[in-house]
């Protein structure tokens, strides 16, 4: 796994160390957190998505506990963006504030175990995720946060 890699036959987690230890520098360690998110979002979305009649209570409790993990991630979006031009810190910045938006809203289908519901808002914080990842890669477009990125 990215992130990971193999001393003595275990693998360790670079993310998970201070840089005296071995561990990845700051921002790239945001950086590789971001991409931990973004595949665990994914991740969750698969569950919900073909799994939904399967989950217990505690599972849904869980998803609703990641909910603040993840809403953190719109700070950390905007931190890595330090470097990029004005107009995507611009651009991040106010994708950062709909994600976090949405992030919020998104608790209230995951506390009453609404599939559906849930399913249409992760695909909507996907976006935002997704065009993060578009923006820092120079692809800054005017297509609103939500569109379906070109590759998937």
């Amino acid at each position: 796994a990215a992130g990971m890699y193999v001393v003595g036959g275990g693998a360790e987690d670079v993310s998970a160390k201070s840089q005296e230890e071995g561990g990845l520098p700051p921002g790239l360690k945001e950086y590789f957190e971001l991409m931990q998110t973004k595949k665990q979002w994914a991740d969750i979305g698969k569950r919900v998505g073909e799994g939904s009649a399967e989950m217990d209570d505690k599972e849904w409790s869980n998803i609703q506990g990641y909910l603040r993990k993840l809403y953190g991630s719109g700070d950390a979006m905007i931190a890595l963006s330090r470097q990029f031009t004005k107009k995507e810190r611009d651009a991040v910045a106010e994708n950062s504030k709909e994600f976090k938006k949405a992030v919020k809203a998104i608790d209230k289908p995951a506390a009453a175990k609404d599939p559906e519901e849930f399913m249409k808002q992760h695909t909507q914080i996907n976006g935002y995720l997704l065009r993060w990842f578009d923006i820092r890669s120079g692809k800054l477009e005017e297509a609103p946060a939500g569109a379906i990125p070109d590759e998937i």
